[in-house]
């Protein structure tokens, strides 16, 4: 466990001059895997590597004497010697704080948009309630003016029941909120006479003349 080399990356991930070379000198230092569970000393990669000959590459929290802390991935190999015996651990450090900074930072936002868009759907859902209330009573009214009948009054009803017809259409498709965002809004198709259409926008576009 004797540390006999370390580069300036590795005084500069743990801001210290020089690792504690002495055996076990390792144990100054604090990480803890990606479940929160503190690294016991046997299980850093350089006693890994000396005691079994094989590391898993992992990332790891870490805690420096200064109370700063980072992330870093791990991973090392074996040095052999020619009898085929362990003689030796090369340990890999990478600083990946500003990776995992990022990648948190992604996830709050991906849970912020989540949030946005189910907002978006609860609202678009009680406005459509909310449409459909003055539904009911237009609806009745139409009713009784086509019992009453009478030549006055059946080309207003016949405006109102085509237009009344149509924003229900549109009430019944803004509740159906999960097949609007899937974007799989169903086009109703039919024939229909041209001046039908020409009579239909000339009612839409009326009061602007």
């Amino acid at each position: 466990g004797r540390v006999v080399l370390q580069n300036r990356a590795a005084a500069q991930i743990w801001r210290i001059e020089s690792l504690e070379r002495s055996p076990g000198g390792y144990a100054q230092h604090r990480a803890f895997h990606a479940d929160g569970r503190e690294m016991r000393p046997d299980e850093w990669p350089s006693i890994q590597i000396l005691m079994h000959g094989r590391y898993q590459p992992e990332e790891v929290r870490i805690e420096r004497q200064d109370g700063t802390t980072g992330w870093m991935a791990l991973n090392a190999a074996a040095i052999v010697g020619a009898d085929g015996q362990v003689e030796a651990a090369v340990v890999v450090m990478s600083d990946v704080t500003r990776l995992k900074e990022a990648e948190a930072a992604a996830s709050a936002s991906g849970v912020e948009a989540e949030q946005a868009n189910r907002a978006k759907d609860e609202f678009l859902a009680m406005l459509g309630h909310e449409l459909r209330n003055p539904l009911a009573p237009i609806t009745t009214a139409l009713q009784l003016m086509r019992l009453r009948g009478g030549p006055a009054i059946d080309k207003e009803r016949s405006i109102i029941d085509r237009q009344v017809q149509h924003l229900t259409r549109l009430v019944d498709d803004l509740l159906d909120i999960s097949r609007i965002t899937r974007g799989k809004v169903e086009l109703r198709k039919e024939r229909v006479r041209v001046v039908d259409l020409l009579a239909r926008a000339m009612e839409a576009t009326s009061p602007l003349f």
